[in-house]
């Protein structure tokens, strides 16, 4: 599958970075880098790289304060039917990990590539899609 011509990416890309004081990150990363956060959330906040570009960063690892940080970057794919996606990836057999709903109507899961990189893809669902998730339970 061509992901760069395929209907399912909508080609936004968050490279998410993850640190262990978020607070201090974030200025270092503004003052630094010359960059200003377009968006926060209490797990992570967003710089704007370009028009489909943005670097995360974050001090929770799949959104559980238990879980070691990585020490590198996670390619993060964003789509417009993250579910649709998850069922397609699974379906061509492809080591897919659940489907979670850490944060109202944000959804991801991860799959692996050939070297059990975990590449992360995530979007946002709709109303009508949450009754079709799993629950966190």
């Amino acid at each position: 599958m061509d992901i760069a011509n395929s209907a399912w990416w909508n080609g936004n890309v968050v490279v998410w970075h993850y640190v262990q004081d978020l607070k201090r990150a974030i200025e270092w990363y503004s003052e630094i880098l010359g960059i200003q956060p377009v968006d926060q959330l209490d797990v992570a906040c967003f710089f704007r790289i370009n028009e489909n570009t943005k670097l995360a960063l974050s001090n929770r690892y799949k959104a559980n304060e238990d879980n070691d940080l990585p020490v590198s970057s996670v390619l993060d794919l964003q789509c417009d039917d993250v579910i649709s996606v998850h069922r397609l990836l699974k379906s061509q057999g492809v080591n897919v990990e659940e489907l979670t709903n850490p944060l109202h109507t944000y959804s991801e899961f991860y799959f692996e590539d050939l070297d059990k990189n975990l590449i992360r893809v995530h979007g946002f669902v709709q109303n009508k899609e949450v009754s079709e998730l799993p629950s966190n339970d």
